[in-house]
């Protein structure tokens, strides 16, 4: 039977998945070697193989292993080597301020510089040849760090610079599904020539410099480019490839060319533009000539094609100050022309500029182009005709910007149909494009500042990557800025700075709903004297007292913080510096703070905070019944008497349960079912044994945790769905996990419990990890009814109801958590408030645990700063937020999988399968043409066919 032939991508997809998207790319119709980059004849299997072997093939891959050990060995000697941290700081802060290098040879720069940092300022050559390669290297390490397996957009934009040549910038940024993504400028690569193929190399060598290990195809899912035909052929090719991927040309450009339509239907006023344009031009005198006449008049514009809508600007200033220029137009018929454009076609230029400089959502992008639309269609007259045309066929051939639309509509539920959708782009990728952006053109915000300033000849306020400078300068010495910090109180107590920036909020957003969160700091005992008073002694916002001989040390920094429920901030309210606080003090604070709230207008009915005692004592003399028999888990507003709903941080919970398993080793479920910390442990060596993981993620870590109690992930991952199929899977298997359903049941129902309680995106695979919403809420709510039926059936060995023990904190903290989180929702329903739906993990603790994070990193993170270091560090948070907390801290995100592989358990088996061939049955020389393995362990097959059958039907859909 002859073999079907397979089609030109296909056979080019087939290249490229069997020796990799390192070695080979792909524009859907050449083979590119990226290692030689050249084109590889691709008609027979054997000219490949033929290419792969050639000398120069194996020595430019030798050539470029050594460069990534070059580049590995200067990563390693950036973090080994003793530079100095001054020069390197230097350096980051010029470049991202865009203050050139030679800037340093300045002499009163630089005596300013050493004047204010007490510190030798370097050179421009020491820093060119010792630390911007460092800078560069570091800050494209945080550039793959950060985007990681996020979803992107890619923009390539080409232009011709002074001498000639094609230069193409790539800019990438995050797909977010609640807020915007960050945007990073890639790379910036001199082109040969400016046609499709060159720019869809470039799109691919792009990626694999972000993505080391392979490109991940599957997360582009935008391609922004102007209308440029080239560039309509590159985004065709590249879907063979990125098939979930949309390309959608610029709006803002098609915006332009419309207003381009509009230059040419009105011929004497754009002769009009040109030729006073032309008269102001190095005319001193007639510039003085116009000042003398109208002073408080600005000078004509100048409008330039390439910049867009300046011309419909210049148009405007015309129409606008007609009369005091009349002396220069001669026709009457240009007025009526000049009101004409200002009246119909001003919206243009404010589109352009919106769709440029304003992050906007992706409906609010679609929004203008559609207010546009309806404006042009309203034109009469033969040249409105024409200008209307003109924009319905830019963007009838905007085939991206189409599907953008039908996005936005299923994303408002208007629409559910997804049939005219790339068929690989499913409906949880639909969420990234909530805040997509629909045009390419994103130029540098601290040179168009440059210019702006240059233009407008006036003291304006400097920009955030200036004071960014002035920050990172004044890490090093106070002295310049004393003035700028004295201005902020960050002493104990409330800080009303705070405050007043929440009145704002309300003014701005006018319903603001807000979750209070609190938590201790352990500080260092330490007394300091700075010239002026001590710092390091209790303080609770009245000053410290000093009359006393036995003034108490403060141990602990107490810290409120609010987080909106209803927005993406947060805000640090104040801090007190404590010894141990009782319950009584500790609900006085808080009434106190929920009352400053109230005063802000700020809504405030619920908080969170760990399991101390202290914390459930304080909750009982605010007002809540934590008796298990007849539970009140939230205490009247002191203000409002509405309730406040009490919520115990998701994560300290889950970590309490994990050690009650682990240290008691056993509990007893409803029908005396046994779940046993032994069954985990067992699947744990298990894997180990095998070699192969059974898609857990569990180490020794995981198993003797003692060490390492505080870990949230350590907890998280082993009460997860994951050990609980695991489990699952090992009873059919093998008589050691016999009676192991128990256990699973158990780290599942914990698994969706904490997965409800720390819910961060509206969308999610899991069931269970979705925003509670009107269409989650009698789920979430059944299953809050089955887990707490549940745990009150749990018992100790001893028989007592775990409940009813000393290690009941965590199951009741999970169960009331579940529980508030329902009648919050359904208390802030019956509000009004126009709330769709509420993320749970808005009401942990982690935002704290941040704080708390990037407070210890001012000191080198210091586990233990001293009083004087907190009320720096805390002074400077309110003022500069650019800091990130640490990667080591309590709140870790989860990182990927590693890659098994079958390791050191299939060479047992080699002796077994040295089979000789000749005295085997004939049957096994008929398709038998690999020695494979006859002896592998149920275990594995089971891993290995989930692994294949999960394989195939990736590769099955990418291919097809």
């Amino acid at each position: 039977m002859p073999k079907e032939k397979k089609s030109q991508i296909s056979r080019l997809k087939s290249f490229i998945l069997e020796f990799g998207d390192n070695v080979f790319s792909t524009d859907g119709r050449v083979l590119f070697c990226k290692i030689c980059e050249i084109k590889v004849e691709y008609e027979r299997r054997s000219s490949v193989i033929q290419h792969i072997q050639t000398v120069k093939h194996v020595k430019m891959i030798k050539r470029k292993e050594m460069f990534n050990t070059r580049t590995q060995t200067m990563i390693t000697q950036t973090h080994t080597t003793k530079k100095s941290t001054f020069n390197m700081d230097l350096c980051k802060a010029l470049l991202s301020a865009n203050i050139p290098l030679n800037k340093l040879s300045n002499q009163v720069f630089r005596n300013f510089l050493e004047s204010y940092t007490g510190k030798e300022i370097p050179y421009e050559t020491t820093l060119r040849k010792g630390y911007i390669d460092d800078c560069f290297i570091e800050t494209m390490q945080k550039i793959r760090e950060y985007i990681s397996d996020h979803i992107i957009w890619i923009s390539i934009d080409e232009t011709t610079d002074a001498e000639g040549r094609f230069i193409a910038n790539v800019i990438i940024g995050t797909l977010e599904a609640e807020k915007f993504g960050k945007i990073f400028l890639l790379n910036t690569e001199e082109l040969e020539k400016a046609n499709y193929s060159t720019v869809s190399k470039l799109f691919d060598k792009s990626l694999s410099i972000l993505w080391l290990d392979g490109i991940k195809h599957d997360n582009v899912l935008l391609f922004l480019s102007d209308a440029a035909p080239y560039m309509v052929k590159c985004g065709q090719t590249l879907n063979a490839l990125y098939s979930k991927m949309i390309h959608v040309t610029c709006t803002a450009h098609g915006l332009h060319r419309v207003a381009e339509q509009v230059r040419s239907q009105y011929e004497s006023v754009d002769q009009l533009i040109s030729n006073i344009k032309k008269i102001f031009r190095k005319a001193p005198s007639r510039m003085l000539l116009f000042k003398t006449e109208a002073p408080d008049l600005p000078l004509p514009p100048e409008p330039i094609i390439t910049q867009w809508g300046t011309w419909i600007n210049a148009a405007i200033y015309y129409c606008e100050h007609f009369e005091i220029i009349f002396n220069i137009v001669n026709k009457l018929e240009s007025e009526d022309a000049l009101i004409y454009i200002k009246s119909n076609f001003s919206s243009l230029t404010t589109s352009i500029t919106k769709l440029q400089t304003e992050r906007i959502s992706l409906a609010d992008s679609i929004e203008i182009i559609d207010n546009v639309s309806v404006a042009m269609k309203r034109l009469t007259g033969t040249t409105g005709k024409n200008i209307c045309t003109k924009m319905e066929n830019i963007f009838k051939k905007n085939v991206g910007l189409a599907m953008l639309k039908k996005i936005k509509n299923i994303l408002n539920g208007e629409l559910i149909d997804i049939n005219d959708l790339p068929e690989d782009l499913d409906i949880n990728d639909l969420t990234y494009f909530k805040y997509a952006p629909i045009t390419s053109s994103m130029g540098s915000e601290s040179l168009c500042e440059v210019v702006a300033r240059k233009l407008i000849g006036k003291k304006v306020e400097f920009s955030n990557e200036l004071k960014k400078f002035a920050v990172t300068l004044q890490y090093y010495s106070s002295r310049a800025y004393n003035f700028w910090y004295h201005v902020i109180n960050g002493e104990p107590g409330f800080t009303r700075e705070t405050l007043n920036t929440l009145k704002l909020k309300v003014a701005e957003n006018k319903v603001v709903i807000g979750n209070l969160v609190l938590d201790e700091m352990s500080i260092k005992d330490k007394v300091e004297f700075d010239g002026k008073k001590f710092h390091g002694l209790v303080d609770m916002g009245s000053g410290a007292d000093f009359d006393s001989d036995n003034v108490d040390h403060a141990t602990s920094a107490l810290v409120f913080l609010i987080v909106a429920v209803n927005g993406n901030w947060k805000l640090p309210l104040g801090y007190f510096l404590v010894k141990g606080l009782n319950s009584s003090e500790l609900a006085s604070l808080v009434k106190k703070c929920l009352e400053l709230l109230h005063d802000t207008d700020v809504i405030v009915n619920s908080m969170t905070f760990d399991g101390a005692h202290t914390n459930l004592s304080m909750c009982t003399k605010l007002g809540a019944n934590l008796n298990i028999n007849n539970p009140q888990y939230f205490f009247p507003h002191p203000v409002s008497k509405e309730p406040v709903f009490l919520f115990h941080d998701p994560c300290h919970m889950i970590k309490l349960i994990r050690n009650t398993l682990g240290d008691k080793k056993l509990l007893i479920g409803a029908n005396n079912e046994e779940i046993k910390w032994d069954h985990i442990k067992n699947l744990y060596n298990k894997e180990k044994k095998e070699g192969l993981k059974a898609a857990t993620k569990l180490t020794r870590k995981h198993i003797y945790y003692y060490n390492e109690k505080m870990n949230v992930k350590l907890a998280s991952q082993v009460l997860s769905s994951s050990v609980s199929c695991a489990l699952t899977f090992c009873e059919t298997l093998d008589s050691e996990f016999t009676y192991v359903k128990p256990t699973a049941e158990f780290c599942m129902i914990m698994n969706n419990a904490f997965d409800i309680l720390n819910c961060r995106t509206k969308y999610s695979k899991s069931p269970f990890n979705l925003a509670l919403s009107p269409s989650t809420f009698y789920k979430y709510l059944d299953f809050t009814n089955r887990f707490e039926k549940y745990v009150h059936s749990l018992m100790l060995s001893s028989g007592q109801k775990v409940i009813e023990s000393l290690r009941k904190t965590g199951f009741i903290g999970i169960l009331w958590g579940l529980k508030n989180l329902i009648n919050y929702y359904t208390f802030l329903k019956n509000k009004k408030y126009d709330i769709e739906y509420i993320l749970s993990y808005k009401l942990s603790q982690d935002h704290l645990e941040i704080f708390f994070s990037s407070i210890r990193s001012r000191g080198g993170y210091n586990n233990n700063p001293s009083c004087k270091e907190f009320k720096i560090s805390y002074k400077k948070l309110l003022v500069h937020h650019h800091v990130s907390g640490s990667q080591y801290g309590n709140c870790l995100p989860e990182s990927m999988l590693n890659n098994t592989t079958l390791s050191d358990s299939i060479l047992l088996y080699d002796d077994e399968c040295n089979v000789n061939l000749e005295h085997t049955p004939s049957y096994v020389h008929d398709h038998n043409y690999i020695d494979t393995y006859i002896k592998l362990s149920p275990y594995i097959d089971g891993v290995t066919d989930y692994i294949s059958v999960f394989i195939a039907r990736k590769v099955t859909k990418k291919i097809n």
